[in-house]
Order: C-alpha cells, then structure tokens, then sequence
C-alpha cells in the first residue's frame, strides 16, 4: 500500500513536470513562431531540426514536413550541400558569423538580399570539448532596405546631375534662342520652293527640339517654387487643350473634353499644372502617328463614389481625377514600370526622358499623385489624382 502511494506521487510530480514541459515547448514556439526572420536550427549532418514560421513560409510547406530534410534539399532543392556554406565554417570554426548574401533564391523565389546570422551552440563533450552540435541560422530578407539605400545614392547622384544639367542647360539656352530666332526670320524671307527652305526648317525644328531639351534640364535642375492658390481643374484642362489644339489638327487627332460639373476646386500651381497636362497631351499625339482621339476626362471621386475595388489606380478619399486617354499604340508591359525613371525614354532622339519624370515631381509637390495604364495596341490613359481643397455643394447638404 505504501509503494503504491509512493508511486502515485512519483507518477503526479512527473504529469506536473510534463506538462511543465508542454507549457515551455508551447512558449518557446510561440516565440520563435512571432519572430519576422526566418530561424532554422540544424545539425553537424545538416539536417534540420527546427524551424519557425517564418522559415517554413518561405517553402511553402510545413515545418513538420521538412524536420529531418538536408537544409540543401529544403531550401535550394539541392542533392549535395551549398558550395561556400557559412553553416559549414561554423561548424569548423565554433564562433558565430554574419553574412550578407545577394540574389538569395528560396526554391526559385524571386531573388532577394538576404542577412544572415549564425550561431553554434555547443555541447561540452568529455572527450571532443565544446563540440558545436547545431548552428541557429537566421535569416532576414533586407531586400527593402538595400533598395531604398541604392535610392539614397541615386538621389544625391540625381542632385548633383540635375545642378550640372542646369547650369549647362543655361548656358545653351541663349545661343539656341538666337539660332532659332534667326532661323524663323529667314523662313518669312524664303519661299517654301526655294532649296535652302527645307534646309532653314529643319534648323529651325532642330533648334526647337534642342530648346524643350534645355528647358526639360533646367526644370529638373532647378525647379522653380510653387504658388497654390484655388483652381477651377476644369478650366485648366481647357487651357491646356487650347495649347496643343494647333499640334492635335495637324497630327489628325481629335479632342474629346468630359468635364463634370459641379467641380470642386484643388489647391495648385496653375503653371506647373498646365505643364503637366501639356507634357501628357503632347505624348499623346505623339503616341498617335496615324491619328486617333485624345480623350481628356475629369470628375470627382467622393468616399462613396470609390467602394472597396482595392485598385490601386482607384482614387483616395474626395479626389479630383484627370484622366489623358490616347488610342495609340500603348506602353509594353515590360516598359510600363519604368517610364517614370529619370533620364527613361522610348523617343531616342526625340527627348531625354525628363518629362514624365518631372510630371511626377510636380504632382508629388502637390500632394497628388499620377498612375498609368496601358493596354499595348490599344493606348494608354494616363491619371492625376488631386486633393480636393473644397468640398461639392451637394455634401455639404448631406451634412
């Protein structure tokens, strides 16, 4: 009878310590399972022992699954171990390690940066000492850090051409004012059957083409401040219009305005405005060759207007939307991430690949923000998003 209550109590005191057990497993994975970074643990064989949620994510099968797997087969579906594997020298060397490794493929991933810590974690053995019997790896993607640090340079880099590109562009500017000037006065002088016309306007139009050249470095240079005050988006849109109205008949396009009513009015620069709407009227026309129609809509987009679609080009809060519509030949996809680079362009000679660059900047000063879709032989429609500065009569009614 005493022996059985002896071994009773044995029998509770190890049920306690096993659950003790459970509740420290059940924590420990808790904690390893919220870490952001990939942790794996493996053993002198390379197998893996362990691994957190992070590092089974990025194989898209279960950790479970994978615990006594190669490392080499789990991660790179590999049949021998990586040449150069910083878990190897780990192993050998007993201390910890970091390693920043480039275009990192987990199981043909996209390729990223990846940060990579190591650490032995030791066994003091009688007859080997402190051997290493696994390593911790963990691993975290930095892919988003070293893009905005290559983003950084590029920017200094950007101010520094920018400056340059402007002082330059001044100094041009005025000889190729004084080229074209002469060049216009002598094309009334000539008539169109003379030999030296055709010769005279192509000075002439090379000598306009150079001036937009320098005119695009200087503003990307040297940006002039804006002035905001309260602007009727419509009357700019017909502003605008007016100004390519000339260009648009001679190419063959035709003008579609759709303006709704009852517009509020933005905060801008109308200046600065119009250059942007100009600049994607006139890429338009250009992307139509053998004529088409330039469609140049407006509305406003209200919280109820929007819903939920989730589209990214699909406007913000009480927006004004401007929308440039060409049926032209369209943008490849391949090319349509890139085309507000700065210095990008698909024109060769015609341009410097400042203009969409520039468009951006502006409508960034102005709290906005310009998006693009195109479908390839079938045009492009270029947006501008505003912040309305002033709400619609009709929702201070429903106030």
């Amino acid at each position: 009878m005493a022996f059985s209550e002896r071994d009773s109590r044995q029998a509770t005191k190890m049920k306690q310590r096993l659950q003790v057990l459970e509740e420290r497993e059940r924590l420990f994975q808790t904690v390893l399972d919220s870490f952001p970074d990939a942790i794996e643990i493996i053993d002198q064989d390379f197998n893996v022992v362990y691994l957190n949620a992070a590092a089974a994510s990025r194989t898209q099968k279960s950790a479970e699954s994978q615990v006594g797997e190669k490392c080499h087969q789990v991660f790179y579906n590999r049949e021998d171990p990586c040449c150069y594997c910083p878990a190897k020298k780990a192993f050998e060397g007993g201390e910890p390690g970091y390693v920043l490794r480039e275009n990192v493929s987990i199981r043909n991933s996209e390729p990223c940066f990846e940060e990579l810590l190591l650490l032995p974690v030791k066994i003091n053995h009688q007859k080997n000492g402190n051997e290493v019997k696994w390593v911790v790896e963990i691993a975290k993607d930095v892919t988003r850090e070293k893009e905005m640090e290559q983003q950084i340079i590029s920017s200094d880099r950007l101010v520094a051409i920018g400056e340059m590109a402007a002082a330059v562009a001044h100094e041009f500017n005025n000889p190729l004012g004084i080229i074209l000037g002469f060049s216009q006065d002598l094309l009334t002088e000539v008539e169109p059957v003379d030999p030296r016309f055709n010769s005279l306007k192509i000075i002439e139009e090379e000598a306009r083409r150079c001036k937009k050249i320098m005119r695009d470095l200087m503003e990307f240079g040297r940006p002039t401040p804006a002035h905001f005050t309260l602007i009727d988006p419509g009357e700019l849109i017909r502003r605008g219009a007016d100004l390519i109205s000339s260009q648009a008949q001679k190419a063959g396009v035709q003008t579609r305005i759709e303006i709704s009513k009852g517009l509020p009015k933005i905060r801008a620069d109308s200046q600065q405005v119009t250059q942007v709407l100009v600049n994607l009227f006139f890429n338009a026309i250009e992307a139509m060759p053998e004529g088409g129609t330039l469609t140049i809509g407006c509305a406003a987009k209200d919280v109820e207007d929007v819903g939920n679609s989730g589209n990214s080009l699909a406007p913000l809060n009480n927006e004004v939307v401007v929308s440039v519509s060409d049926t032209g030949f369209g943008i490849a996809p391949n090319v349509l991430p890139k085309i507000f680079r700065t210095f990008f362009t698909t024109k060769q000679k015609k341009g410097m690949g400042l203009g969409l660059s520039v468009c951006e900047s502006i409508m960034k000063g102005h709290g906005g923000r310009i998006a693009v879709e195109s479908t390839p032989g079938k045009g492009t429609t270029f947006y501008l998003y505003f912040r309305v500065e002033e709400r619609r009569e009709e929702n201070r009614v429903r106030r």
